[in-house]
């Protein structure tokens, strides 16, 4: 059975977060819609997905990039984290404008090693390479 919260975002709007833990062996499902219509309908389609044998958590992991995942903790998380929140912040959006828009199944460990080599390669604002604590 799925349940939907109301959340209020920090900018003032309204989200809901659908959340499926049905007792049927499948791992929970989590997602957050702007409206309560669409959160209604997107738990529907999983609910019927699981009851008739279609479901694949997989699938879902696949149609999820990085920036989606990234976005979700800058609006659940981060806010809970204020006295690192400004740096964190600036590194989720290096992260997400570098490698975003990848699926969460193509995210490995070669291109997030990749990447960081990019991001110890860089300079900062004042001119020097990033520190090895950026980086790591």
């Amino acid at each position: 059975m799925a349940t939907i919260q109301k959340r209020k975002n920090k900018n003032g709007t309204l989200s809901y977060k659908v959340m499926i833990r049905a007792q049927d062996g499948f791992p929970p499902a989590y997602n957050t819609l702007p409206s309560f219509q669409e959160a209604k309908e997107w738990a529907i389609l999983e609910e019927a997905k699981r009851k008739q044998g279609t479901y694949s958590p997989e699938t879902s992991r696949k149609q999820q990039t990085l920036a989606h995942l990234v976005d979700s903790y800058i609006e659940n998380i981060l806010p809970l984290k204020p006295g690192s929140a400004e740096d964190v912040l600036r590194h989720l959006i290096w992260w997400k404008q570098r490698i975003g828009n990848l699926s969460l199944s193509r995210v490995t460990s070669q291109i997030i090693a990749e990447s960081r080599r990019e991001l110890a390669q860089t300079t900062t604002a004042k001119g020097t390479l990033r520190s090895p604590s950026t980086t790591n």
